[in-house]
């Protein structure tokens, strides 16, 4: 499952318009990570008013239903 734009915003706090410089990089990314589906997060600062998201997702490999008992 991908991560939108406004859920990545959401939770590293980074707005539209802020001022790339005052974004703690690190913290972010540990932010992003607490997502379950996330494996891997990196951003990184596009001069000069850009923050780019990159991340990576769990993909599922098999679902698993239950019978009732």
């Amino acid at each position: 499952e991908e991560i939108s734009l406004a859920e990545a915003k959401a939770v590293t706090g980074i707005r539209t318009g802020e001022n790339i410089f005052r974004v703690d990089m690190g913290v972010a990314v540990q932010e992003l990570q607490k997502i379950p589906e996330v494996t891997a997060a990196r951003l990184r600062r596009e001069l000069p008013d850009t923050i780019i998201i990159e991340v990576d997702t769990r993909q599922p490999v098999a679902w698993l239903s239950s019978a009732p008992a």
